[in-house]
């Protein structure tokens, strides 16, 4: 499928949604391009036994690995487009 995503990353920042029913993980991923390092961030949600599940390995790991869907969708307050990353499993044999 073309909207699959393999990513792995650093674990920035995590939290639940305001109505509890989605887990939100930001990581990061830095990379280089001559002399000049780029950090790229992504954020990764999961909704109901996933998101719990995801909690869980975020408080006991610095490094997270998924599979995922990449979707689109267009923000309601700015109508800006954006891109978001839904997670379908946590890949835990990634070397940390």
């Amino acid at each position: 499928m073309l909207n699959t995503v393999l990513l792995q990353g650093l674990i920035e920042s995590y939290k639940w949604s305001k109505n509890k029913t989605g887990f939100y993980v930001t990581i990061t991923q830095k990379r280089r391009f001559g002399n000049n390092t780029f950090t790229d961030y992504y954020v990764i949600y999961a909704n109901d036994q996933l998101g719990k599940e995801l909690e869980k390995y975020v408080l006991n790991h610095e490094y997270l690995a998924i599979k995922g869907s990449l979707t689109t969708y267009q923000d309601k307050k700015t109508k800006i487009w954006k891109t978001q990353i839904l997670a379908e499993k946590i890949l835990l044999n990634y070397k940390e």
